[in-house]
């Protein structure tokens, strides 16, 4: 199976002497598994790049908390989004991820609720490795 495709004007092989060429069908379904093997490629550069845009986080909030005056054990999630706020993290729920990593490598865990609190949604709160506290 052959097919005539007129690659011509779009690709600068117009003109008096053009003449159409024949693409078989072995050469169609190379380019068509070199299109598929670029696509899967982009996704997962894409994918790391996402995954870079946390660790980026994961490494700006850490920073934060080794660098922080405060000795306290603990640090709420809004503290967290106050001082991490920006470009790459404009929401709270933006946060989510880095604190995900920093929770699976043993840097912070999230603390249990204490029954009472004030009106309003109360902020996750967060107990954090011991080294976090020593000053």
């Amino acid at each position: 199976m052959s097919r005539t495709y007129q690659l011509g004007p779009r690709v600068g092989h117009s003109g008096p002497g053009w003449v159409p060429r024949r693409i078989d069908e072995a050469t169609l379904r190379a380019a068509e598994a070199l299109g598929e093997y670029y696509a899967e490629h982009a996704l997962a550069v894409f994918g790391e790049s996402a995954t870079d845009t946390v660790h980026s986080a994961a490494r700006k909030t850490l920073n934060w908390l080794q660098n922080r005056a405060q000795s306290s054990p603990y640090v709420t999630h809004r503290d967290l989004f106050a001082a991490v706020r920006g470009k790459s993290i404009p929401r709270s729920d933006d946060l989510n991820p880095a604190v995900q990593l920093l929770e699976e490598l043993g840097w912070v865990r999230q603390a249990p609720s204490l029954g009472a609190h004030a009106p309003g949604r109360p902020s996750r709160k967060y107990l954090l490795h011991p080294t976090l506290c020593e000053r």
